[in-house]
């Protein structure tokens, strides 16, 4: 079985490139996109806070648009496997928050006052893709499927780092921010030492993870925003984008036990 990678979504669009195909998706292909959705909630909300905040605006802003175009292609992919296995209802809720936060997240006119209002809804898109994430995984009772969902749960982790800690740097809801980064930066940790320490670990998934570890000690000093400290986000955000790749291609691994 040829699995799509979250790894291979995230690096083509990168390159621009969005070549999503109208077909059936196989189990683990649902758990990848709805796994990579979660990743994008906070990658689309990251990037819209670092255009605000005039952080490599050309940059943010072009990832911003690839991340919403992204997101749409896959929840169409997404609606058909729905469908056919009874998760309409899981589905229709992502739907249904994502009326609501696109419109937004694309908008050229970003504020301080808007952001505030559109991290709620990037938090209930995350909350909604998650349970669309868990039931696919419930629904394919393999059982892999649960260190897919952990470690493709990093990558969405890495991103909520790094928006937490751009909203955080733009003045956006600053103590509710502070309070994510800090549980999602122990969570990213826990995380990693449970996936070190699965007995599916290749030798070079463990090699690969060693590598995180290394991103992560890295980025983990500029983390620490306390008063007196430079704030470093176009840093923090690179740093976040190489875990991210990383973690993508960590999750394909762990898929390719199933095949």
């Amino acid at each position: 079985m040829k699995s799509l990678r979250i790894g291979l979504l995230i690096s083509t669009v990168l390159a621009g490139l969005l070549p999503l195909g109208a077909h059936a998706l196989s189990e683990f292909e649902a758990m990848d996109m709805a796994a990579s959705q979660r990743m994008l909630s906070q990658r689309m909300m990251k990037n819209y806070l670092l255009y605000g905040a005039g952080v490599r605006e050309d940059k943010a802003n072009a990832e911003r648009m690839e991340s919403v175009e992204l997101f749409q292609k896959q929840l169409k992919e997404l609606k058909g496997y729905a469908e056919s296995h009874s998760l309409e209802s899981d589905w229709l809720a992502v739907d249904d928050v994502w009326m609501a936060f696109q419109p937004e997240a694309m908008s050229a006119m970003t504020s301080r006052e808007a952001a505030a209002e559109l991290l709620p809804l990037s938090q209930q898109l995350l909350t909604a893709s998650h349970a669309l994430a868990q039931a696919i995984e419930k629904e394919s009772g393999h059982h892999v499927a649960d260190i897919v969902n952990l470690s493709g749960r990093q990558s969405m982790l890495s991103q909520r780092i790094a928006k937490a800690y751009s909203a955080i740097y733009w003045g956006v809801d600053r103590d509710n921010q502070a309070a994510e980064l800090q549980q999602s930066a122990e969570e990213f940790l826990k995380t990693l030492d449970e996936l070190k320490a699965s007995p599916l670990n290749t030798a070079e998934i463990s090699k690969e993870l060693d590598s995180v570890s290394v991103y992560w000690r890295f980025a983990s000093p500029g983390l620490d925003l306390s008063a007196g400290k430079e704030p470093v986000p176009a840093n923090i955000n690179t740093t976040m984008e190489s875990i991210l790749k990383k973690m993508d291609s960590i999750t394909g691994m762990y898929t390719s036990v199933a095949d």
